[in-house]
């Protein structure tokens, strides 16, 4: 049955950081069927406890899997904010203990899943079900979160449904305020995209490639508790597909490509009978069932009637759960009739009708705040078009913004360099020309006493002419950097410069000038290190900058 990978590149006590908006030691590690999630408490936060998804490192070696996995955590992080959403702050790059990796930095959870609390219901009573109207009060937030997700949103650039792929009550979390919030949503496509993930999956839920007959002996084994809960790699009728066999509707099993906004339903159906009765829909979790006979009661799903068992539960919402369960797809309701069904039946037994609240007004502020964010997330993972016109509408909401200004520099500077690279020096230069002008015009907007930002604004220029190649000049640069603020990153970023200006001397035969500029660079590195001794990028440039001169100019640093 499917077992834990373990990830030895991610553990407690390790330091993450982006070196701009989170740094984090890390207490506490979990695993989910591909997934890693760690949490800690955000130092540059105020240490407000954040959790952090990634992919298990061996999967982000598939390069197809890790762009997936960065294309879905930009789209979470670029919906606008719901409650019953988990909140994604930022799509991040951070360094574990072998490179860069891609994070989610996601709001915590300090009431833990949903599951959790099934768990701790049934430990009370053998039925373990809820009180009816603590029950319909987080279907109804569950049924708000999967609406909004479902409703396109082409002002925010969301054409259409997100689909979830993988309702259950490990992906349902509740939030220190009491709210219920959908998390993880999409990452199962991530997956299914990749066929080395999918392979690598099937061999750890005990699969086998190598034919029908390894299929049918699976079939044959029964499964129990965890296993049914856990998403794992899965046969189906076009292939192969990730899933969690204890919620997958009919159409799934079938062909996995052909699931939508219903399928997502369909697992909330069965959230329902386990909130409202105590028990799964279609069989009984504490009791052996082999995978075919899972098969078989999604194939023509029976559910178990609510009110058997819970009389009290509305006939409204009766009906619903029914029809949430329907085998064909066209013939389950939306989430929107499922929420405003949920409410009725709220309304019917006096119980608390759930309607969202905004938790972020659409102001022009916060609509600059978010396409600003949304275009840093692009630009991190080197999307630049998309990251250019994200940040352009929010120069729209407030033209001398120097933060922004400063960001469309970035882009602008990232796009010369890819231009340059490959070979389109006339778009390079455009690019660069434009680049500086935004990094001057952010410089010319901001307030004077800011040293910390001329400081950013300094370096980003120091920076863009050291990718150029103009190493004295960006030198030059760095100095009126550190001059405004004399930061980690300004230090950092002059030791790099200095590496790569003794690497090119180096190259050229001068021998003596690579080996002052690389002395030069060793104590830049240094002064960095002692800014921030744990801080992992000025420890591997410090190592690299003592290799070159150990190795290439034989000195002993």
């Amino acid at each position: 049955m499917p077992r834990t990978v373990e990830d030895s590149t991610l553990h407690i006590g390790q330091r993450l950081t982006d070196g701009v908006n989170f740094d984090t030691i890390v207490e506490h590690v979990a695993y989910g069927g591909f997934s890693v999630i760690v949490t800690g408490p955000n130092a540059l936060r105020n240490d407000q406890m954040t959790a952090y998804k990634t992919l298990r490192r061996d999967l982000l070696n598939d390069p197809q899997t890790r762009a997936s996995f960065v294309r879905e955590c930009l789209l979470w992080n670029s919906l606008w904010p719901h409650p019953n959403i988990s909140s994604a702050y930022a799509t991040i790059e951070m360094y574990d203990e072998t490179g860069p990796r891609p994070f989610l930095a996601l709001e915590y959870a300090e009431y833990g899943s949903l599951r959790d609390l099934l768990r701790a219901a049934a430990r009370r009573e053998p039925i373990g079900r809820f009180p009816v109207q603590h029950a319909l009060t987080l279907a109804q937030q569950i049924a708000a979160g999967l609406a909004y997700l479902h409703r396109p949103d082409p002002a925010y650039l969301r054409n259409d449904p997100t689909v979830h792929r993988d309702m259950k009550p490990e992906n349902v979390l509740l939030m220190s305020d009491g709210r219920a919030a959908l998390t993880d949503f999409g990452l199962a496509k991530v997956v299914e995209e990749s066929p080395l993930a999918l392979a690598m999956l099937l061999s750890e839920s005990d699969m086998t490639n190598a034919g029908q007959s390894g299929v049918q002996v699976h079939e044959a084994v029964p499964l129990e508790g965890e296993d049914v809960a856990t998403t794992m790699g899965l046969h189906t009728g076009a292939g192969v597909a990730l899933g969690t066999i204890a919620y997958m509707p009919p159409e799934q099993w079938q062909d996995a490509r052909s699931v939508g906004p219903a399928a997502d339903i369909y697992g909330l159906g069965i959230m329902l009978s386990e909130m409202l009765a105590g028990r799964h829909a279609l069989l009984d979790l504490s009791q052996r069932h082999s995978m075919d006979e899972w098969r078989r009661a999604h194939r023509n799903p029976q559910p178990m009637p609510l009110r058997d068992v819970a009389p009290d539960v509305p006939e409204v919402v009766e009906t619903i759960y029914q029809r949430c369960l329907a085998p064909d797809p066209a013939d389950r309701p939306s989430a929107d009739e499922v929420l405003a069904t949920l409410q009725a039946g709220a309304r019917t037994i006096g119980a608390d009708v759930y309607k969202p609240t905004e938790m972020a007004s659409h102001t022009p502020f916060n609509e600059f705040a978010y396409w600003h964010t949304s275009a840093i997330a692009y630009l991190t993972f080197e999307k630049y078009e998309e990251a250019l016109g994200r940040i352009d509408r929010a120069l729209t909401l407030r033209h001398d913004a120097w933060d922004a200004l400063n960001t469309r520099g970035n882009i602008l500077a990232s796009m010369a360099l890819e231009a340059a690279n490959n070979e389109r020096s006339e778009e390079a230069l455009k690019w660069r020309e434009q680049a500086l002008q935004a990094y001057h015009a952010s410089l010319e907007v901001m307030p004077s006493g800011d040293t910390a930002w001329q400081k950013t604004a300094w370096s980003n220029i120091g920076g863009w002419l050291s990718m150029s190649g103009q190493f004295a000049e960006a030198d030059g640069v760095f100095v009126q950097a550190l001059a405004a603020n004399p930061s980690f990153d300004a230090t950092l970023q002059r030791a790099l410069n200095y590496r790569y200006w003794a690497m090119a001397e180096f190259e050229q035969g001068r021998i003596g000038e690579a080996t002052r500029l690389i002395a030069e660079g060793i104590a830049a590195a240094e002064r960095a290190t002692g800014m921030d001794p744990t801080n992992p990028r000025a420890q591997k440039l410090l190592a690299a900058l003592r290799l070159f001169a150990s190795a290439r100019l034989g000195q002993t640093v």
